[in-house]
């Protein structure tokens, strides 16, 4: 009896045992399948831009842009757009992005909302990356005291995963413009702090009723900085900040603020 008692206790720790590595090995299963989903979704929106940038942007030889840490001696010569192109993809493209030095060089979008880019690329279809967009309430032409342009912080440093760097004065000091191109014309802005911010949007204002409303808003930005990048901004200047996710949930933001120091116009033929 106790025999009998004994082989089907065996039989239950065998039957346990079996369904416990099932379940380990369904979940292991799974979180391989949800890695490799992850890998393809970074890698297929990678090449989707890197497709585009081929399509649309002509860079010269032996200048400052290109992927991060090249060429940081070179002379900077602007990009070649071909709005045009960009155009014929989606009528929401408003500027390019360009950090000399670094992998930032991507379209920007404008939609009816700042949720429809969250995972769409620019013709509209599924990405995982996004597109790189202008907030909904800005102007297009920048005419706006402030504008805030949003991406994703990817955790292959695509899209704006670099802003995180610019908590590192030494990264800053080796990318401190940041240049946006419209049709016709250049806009080179210049870094003047870098901190971490709280989400709620009214942190962010687009347009200031009162010079002191704007003046306050750039104290405030500088005194969060990281560090003093001895560039100082005024009533007069047309602010741009760059915005994305910490990383660590959605609460606070990593944010780059530049200001536009110079504009170049450009022939018809250059800017295409």
């Amino acid at each position: 009896m106790q025999l009998i008692k004994s082989d089907r206790q065996e039989d239950r720790v065998m039957k346990l045992k079996k369904v416990v590595f099932i379940l380990a090995l369904l979940i292991f299963l799974g979180a391989l399948g949800y890695l490799g989903v992850v890998w393809y979704s970074y890698y297929s929106a990678g090449k989707a831009y890197e497709e585009l940038e081929e399509a649309v942007v002509t860079r010269q030889e032996g200048t400052d842009t290109g992927e991060e840490g090249e060429g940081a001696e070179a002379v900077w010569e602007p990009l070649t757009i071909d709005f045009g192109a960009l155009q014929e993809i989606s009528e929401n493209v408003v500027l390019w992005i360009d950090i000399p030095g670094t992998s930032v060089s991507y379209p920007v979008a404008q939609a009816a909302d700042n949720d429809y880019y969250l995972k769409r690329s620019l013709n509209g279809s599924y990405n995982f990356a996004g597109t790189v967009f202008m907030d909904f309430r800005n102007d297009p032409s920048l005419a706006d005291d402030n504008t805030i342009l949003y991406g994703h912080n990817m955790r292959n440093g695509s899209m704006f995963g670099i802003l995180s760097h610019y908590a590192d004065e030494e990264f800053y000091k080796s990318h401190p413009e940041i240049d946006l191109y419209l049709p016709g014309r250049i806009l080179r802005c210049t870094v003047l702090s870098s901190h971490q911010e709280e989400a709620a949007e009214e942190n962010f204002p687009t347009r200031f009723e009162m010079e002191e409303e704007k003046l306050a808003f750039i104290s405030r930005m500088k005194s969060r900085a990281y560090y003093d990048t001895g560039t100082e901004a005024g009533a007069d200047d047309h602010l741009v900040t760059l915005v994305t996710c910490t990383g660590n949930g959605y609460t606070h933001r990593w944010v780059v603020q530049a200001k536009v120091t110079e504009e170049i116009r450009m022939t018809e033929e250059a800017g295409h």
